[in-house]
């Protein structure tokens, strides 16, 4: 409900105004505001969907971590390819969008972000059937 009265283009617009006054005073601080941004393959990783995000981030004071999806086997979203992952990076890098490829952890026992969650529900409702 939130999301009505304070949509995407309102909160864009209100770190725009921030970056405005705050984030250039501060001594020290280039960049204020940090967007975390999951990389699906074929949902979001393409060059538009870079050249994108880099127009919504226009005007504030940003930086932007990328992280790739950690694939699930009960959900069907896709990691993208690594040279996927660096066009994506060049475009936002050549549109002077500072950004980092965040490491995963725990990808390889299906222990990274988002997956414990999921394997746990998996594993309770097939419990709950087998009662």
């Amino acid at each position: 409900p939130i999301n009505r009265a304070y949509n995407m283009d309102a909160l864009l617009g209100s770190l725009r105004e921030i970056s405005k006054k705050t984030f250039k005073k501060a001594a020290g601080s280039r960049f204020g505001v940090t967007f975390e941004y999951i990389l699906i393959a074929g949902l979001n990783d393409a060059p538009e969907h870079a050249r994108e995000l880099v127009r919504q981030l226009h005007g504030i004071d940003a930086k932007v971590n990328l992280l790739l999806y950690n694939e699930n086997p009960n959900i069907p979203f896709k990691r993208p390819t690594m040279d996927r992952v660096e066009e994506f990076r060049a475009v936002l890098s050549k549109k002077g969008l500072l950004n980092f490829l965040r490491t995963s952890r725990g990808r390889d026992i299906s222990a990274a972000c988002g997956q414990l969650v999921s394997e746990h529900k998996r594993k309770s409702g097939l419990e709950q059937l087998s009662l």
